[in-house]
C-alpha cells in the first residue's frame, strides 16, 4: 500500500539533502556513502519512532517504564539486532506492540531468578552464534567489526544482568522482560535465517 511509503519517501529526501549539503558524494566511497545514508535513515527512523512512542505512552501515563524499556531493548537492539519492517510505519506499529506486551507482561508477572538466568543464556548463546541480525537494507560488515558488535552486546547484556540483581523493583522487573522479549525476537529471527539457510543450500 503506497500509503505505509508515504513516511519513507518524506524521510528519503531529508537524507538526500543532508548528503547534498555535506557533499558527501564527492569526499566518500560508494560504500561509505551507503553506510552513511544508512546510518542517516536509522537515526531519522529511531527519532521519529521514540517521539510517537513517548507520546502514546505519556497519554497512557506509563511514560517512566517505557523509557526503561526503550534503553533496555535499544541498547542491546542496536548490537544484537532483530526483526525489521519495510517500511518505517510498519516499524512504529511493530514496535509499539512489542512495548505495549513488554509493559503489560511486567504488570502482570514477575520473573523469578530462575527464569532471568535461562533468558540471559540463551540471549548469550545466540550473541555469540548469530549477532548481528543484519537487516537487509543495512550494508554488510568485515568479520572483525561483527565481533566487535558481539562484544559490546555481551558487555551490555551483562551490566544489564548487574543491575538488575542489584537493584529489585518494579522497573527491573521492566527491564527483565525487555531482555526476554529481545530473547524471544532474537530467536525467531535465527531460526527463520537457519531455515532459509537451508533452503537456499
Amino acid at each position: 500500500m503506497k500509503i505505509l511509503h508515504v513516511l519513507d519517501d518524506i524521510n528519503h529526501r531529508m537524507i538526500m539533502t543532508i548528503i547534498r549539503i555535506l557533499d558527501v558524494e564527492k569526499t566518500r566511497t560508494e560504500t561509505q556513502q551507503e553506510l552513511i545514508v544508512y546510518s542517516l535513515s536509522c537515526i531519522i527512523n529511531e527519532m521519529e519512532k521514540f517521539v510517537f512512542l513517548t507520546i502514546i505512552f505519556a497519554i497512557q501515563g506509563r511514560l517512566a517504564k517505557f523509557w526503561i524499556a526503550f534503553l533496555g531493548l535499544v541498547s542491546l537492539r542496536i548490537f544484537i539486532g532483530g526483526m525489521h519492517r519495510e517500511t518505517t510505519l510498519g516499524c512504529i506499529l511493530q514496535s509499539l506492540l512489542s512495548f505495549e506486551a513488554i509493559l503489560i507482561l511486567n504488570e502482570r508477572f514477575s520473573l523469578c531468578a530462575w527464569m532471568q538466568y535461562c533468558v540471559w543464556l540463551v540471549l548469550l548463546t545466540l550473541i555469540w552464534k548469530q549477532a548481528p541480525i543484519v537487516s537487509p537494507k543495512r550494508a554488510c560488515y568485515p568479520e572483525l567489526k561483527r565481533m566487535r558488535f558481539k562484544a559490546i552486546a555481551i558487555t551490555v547484556l551483562l551490566v544489564d544482568f548487574m543491575i538488575v540483581n542489584v537493584v529489585s523493583n518494579t522497573y527491573t522487573n521492566c527491564l527483565s522482560w525487555t531482555i526476554a522479549f529481545q530473547m524471544i525476537e532474537s530467536s525467531i529471527v535465527a531460526l527463520k535465517n537457519r531455515k532459509e539457510d537451508k533452503q537456499n543450500e
